[in-house]
């Protein structure tokens, strides 16, 4: 059933499956272990094998919109996780360049993370009208409250706290 919501109604449904798929990526163990006690480990690991197989066997534009929002959520959880006390220490809290603060090659930074895909995520502002008919215009329109990531700029600034 969840897998034909998703394959379905897409805009609907894959943000809150991914958010409980990223359910062991939640701050400090204790509170990812909090999260995960209330939550469930299955649960966790059955949203993700439904992406999975989303991304396998669904339509061919939901498993791009998984792809890019995976993307973009890995970026923003690196960016959130990322030591920037020295940077604080040394009073730079404004226009930080992302090589500033990932120096690893396996880290693709906020602002390059969508670069590869075709098909890049809608922030959706409202949630949008549900279409009968199910037609999303393969991923390419955006849907009524939804925005289209255009891209990211260059550097960000912290909070000196």
């Amino acid at each position: 059933l969840i897998f034909k919501m998703c394959n379905d109604h897409p805009y609907h449904c894959l943000v809150p499956l991914m958010a409980l798929a990223n359910g062991k990526i939640v701050g400090s163990d204790a509170e990812a272990s909090t999260y995960l006690e209330n939550t469930g480990r299955s649960k966790v690991d059955v949203a993700k094998a439904i992406l999975g197989k989303l991304k396998k066997d669904g339509l061919e534009y939901v498993g791009d919109l998984i792809e890019s929002y995976d993307a973009l959520i890995t970026a923003y959880n690196e960016l959130a996780y990322a030591p920037v006390k020295h940077l604080v220490e040394k009073r730079k809290t404004k226009k930080i360049r992302y090589s500033d603060v990932f120096q690893s090659a396996s880290s693709v930074p906020l602002d390059r993370c969508l670069r590869k895909f075709q098909r890049v995520p809608c922030v959706l502002t409202c949630t949008p009208p549900l279409r009968p008919g199910k037609d999303y215009g393969n991923g390419d329109e955006d849907p009524i409250g939804g925005e289209r990531i255009a891209g990211f700029e260059s550097v960000f600034d912290i909070t000196d706290a």
